[in-house]
C-alpha cells in the first residue's frame, strides 16, 4: 500500500485539477440575494460564465447586448490548472524528480487564487459603458453580484490540487 500511496495521492491532484479546470465553464459571477430579487425571474439571465470572462463573448444580460473583452488575467484560472495536471502526469509517471510536483504544486495554487477574482478581471466592451464610466460600471458590479459555484469550486480544487501535488513529495518511496 506504501508503494502505491504516492501515485494514488498524484492521481487525486489530477482528477481535482481537472475538476478545477472544466469549472471555468461554470457561472462564475451570479446576482446577489438582494439584486436577484429585484430581477426576480430575470436573475438567471444575468449569471455569467468563467469563460465568457476569460474568453470574452458577446451575449444578453436582462434584455442588453453586452461583450466583453478577453480577460487574459482569468484565462490563467483555466491554463494554470491545465499545466499543472500536465506536469502532475509527469510526476505520477516519475519523471522530472522533485521539481515537478513543486511547478504543478504552484500553478495549481495560482490558478485556485485567480479563480476568485472574476469581478476584478471581467472588461466589459464599449458597447456596455455607453453613459457609463468604467469605476462606475465595476462599482456596480461589486455591488450587485458575488462568485458563482464555478469560480469557488474551481479555486477550491485548484487549490486542494496544490497540496495533493505538494503531499506527493512528503511520501516515502518504498525500494
Amino acid at each position: 500500500m506504501k508503494k502505491n500511496l504516492g501515485k494514488i495521492i498524484a492521481g487525486v491532484a489530477i482528477v481535482l485539477g481537472l475538476i478545477a479546470v472544466l469549472m471555468i465553464f461554470a457561472k462564475a459571477i451570479v446576482p446577489n440575494s438582494d439584486y436577484a430579487k429585484l430581477l426576480g425571474d430575470k436573475a438567471k439571465d444575468a449569471n455569467i460564465a468563467g469563460s465568457a470572462i476569460a474568453f470574452g463573448k458577446k451575449e444578453e444580460v436582462l434584455g442588453k447586448t453586452v461583450s466583453t473583452y478577453m480577460a487574459s488575467a482569468y484565462i490563467l484560472a483555466f491554463l494554470l490548472p491545465l499545466i499543472g495536471v500536465a506536469l502532475a502526469v509527469v510526476a505520477l509517471l516519475g519523471k522530472g524528480g522533485k521539481i515537478v510536483p513543486i511547478v504543478a504544486a504552484v500553478c495549481f495554487l495560482v490558478g485556485g487564487i485567480i479563480y476568485f477574482l472574476p469581478l476584478q478581471t471581467i472588461t466589459p466592451n464599449k458597447d456596455a459603458l455607453i453613459g457609463v464610466e468604467l469605476a462606475d460600471w465595476r462599482e456596480g458590479l461589486q455591488k450587485n453580484f458575488i462568485l458563482g459555484a464555478g469560480a469557488i469550486v474551481g479555486g477550491l480544487f485548484s487549490i486542494l490540487a496544490a497540496c495533493a501535488s505538494c503531499a506527493t513529495l512528503f511520501v516515502k518511496k518504498a525500494k
